[in-house]
């Protein structure tokens, strides 16, 4: 999707594009690891299909990618913030667009606190299961 960037005006550079890699892998990694918390519990393929969709599609629709945080009720602005979506969000807007450019370190800081719990109960659950 980079590669399209320029067509709407994105100017990019070398750290900007460094830091979209760095906010896309630490946000796949988080939903990989939670993937595989939910798969070691699952029995059947089919639903583990049907709980990962139940899952992550509530994470993306109220992650801020699909609508503005600002300007959200109250409410939903706490579930946006408590998940973990949303930083990863952020982050890539944030070194694409430019703004919010400060909260950028700040938003991979809580999406990496998020990886490290998954990623290290994903790790457990792993290791019970050999």
């Amino acid at each position: 999707m980079l590669v399209f960037a320029p067509i709407a005006s994105v100017r990019l550079t070398t750290l900007n594009v460094l830091e979209v890699f760095v906010a896309m892998f630490v946000t796949a990694l988080a939903l990989t690891s939670l993937g595989i918390v939910i798969a070691a519990r699952m029995t059947d393929f089919e639903g583990f299909g049907t709980l990962q969709n139940f899952i992550t599609l509530p994470l993306y629709l109220f992650s801020g990618a699909v609508f503005p945080i600002r300007g959200a009720p109250v409410w939903l602005q706490v579930v946006l913030y408590i998940n973990p979506l949303t930083y990863g969000v952020n982050a890539i807007r944030g070194a694409l667009l430019g703004y919010g450019a400060a909260e950028i370190p700040l938003d991979l800081a809580l999406l990496g606190v998020f990886t490290v719990i998954m990623l290290s109960v994903a790790i457990l659950i792993t290791r019970r299961e050999v």
